[in-house]
């Protein structure tokens, strides 16, 4: 996915921070941050449709801590 068809992609969902005015959203970034490679396409859409039908970048933030491949880079980190 490029950093174009992301900001495409970012149209409906509408609250800006600093890096989303450079035309990536929370999703893109939480990807990158916590799951240190860019969003496939699946759970890009997914995570934005869940922050379109309501849910707080807070809890998909915590979804992304839960998940697996967190845990998985987590344990790789910390050797736990």
């Amino acid at each position: 996915m490029t950093g174009s068809s992301l900001r495409e992609q970012n149209k409906p969902y509408k609250k800006y921070s600093s890096w989303e005015k450079l035309g990536y959203n929370t999703n893109y970034i939480l990807y990158r941050v916590i799951l240190k490679r860019p969003p496939d396409n699946w759970g890009y859409s997914h995570y934005l449709d869940l922050l379109n039908k309501g849910m707080t970048e807070k809890e998909i933030f915590e979804e992304f801590l839960k998940s697996p491949e967190y845990n998985k880079i987590k344990s790789e980190i910390t050797g736990k």
